[in-house]
């Protein structure tokens, strides 16, 4: 893999996913943010990392937060 190829970390790739967030303050690997939109993004030109802030997103039922 080159130094200029996207990597899915993690999460769901489907448009609209509802978010799973679990019970509070226990961690579990599941646990995953609803599909998001309005998001502010910025780059590292150091690190070569892309961070992705805030916007608003899907709920566990699926309605927008």
């Amino acid at each position: 893999m080159n130094n200029d190829t996207w990597t899915w970390v993690s999460g769901s790739s489907d448009t609209n996913a509802k978010a799973k967030y679990g019970s509070k303050g226990i961690t579990n690997s599941t646990n995953v943010p609803g599909a998001r939109y309005g998001a502010v993004g910025g780059y590292d030109e150091t690190k070569r990392e892309f961070w992705m802030f805030g916007g608003m997103g899907n709920t566990e039922t699926g309605n927008g937060a």
